[in-house]
């Protein structure tokens, strides 16, 4: 019978792609770029958030009624006519039941009374002279 081959050496151990040192200056400089990109970021938020409050601050100041104060007052003086309208128009016979309610976006107007069959329907020209049908 035919001799086994002999078994072959193993391989020779690999190095490391890096050194030791190598690895750690690698270490310290992502995580210096990684650090440098976060304070970055930070840097960004915080001054766009900065921005955007004296924006604010300059609107409230040319304009008194968006200040917190005065929306603060409002409040306390007007929650209850907001919520249940004025109940000294209600006694009085004031009150206007159609003024209160919500707008439908999706239903049409009702035709005029002298139009209800909808035949002298048309649309008027910019001037208001002709009427295109």
């Amino acid at each position: 019978p035919p001799s086994p081959s002999p078994p072959l050496p193993p391989p020779p151990p690999k190095s490391p792609p890096l050194s030791q040192a190598e690895a750690i200056a690698v270490g310290i400089v992502s995580g210096i770029v990684g650090g440098l990109l976060a304070l970055l970021g930070a840097a960004f938020f915080y001054f766009r958030y900065r921005r955007q409050r004296l924006l604010v601050l300059r609107a409230e100041l040319a304009d008194p009624l968006l200040s917190d104060d005065v929306e603060e007052e409002l409040d306390e003086e007007d929650l209850e006519l907001r919520q249940w309208g004025d109940p000294e128009e209600e006694l009085a016979g004031d009150f206007d039941e159609d003024g209160g309610g919500r707008v439908r976006e999706d239903t049409a107007p009702p035709p005029p009374q002298d139009d209800l069959d909808r035949d002298d329907t048309g649309v008027e020209d910019e001037q208001g002279e002709h009427e295109i049908m």
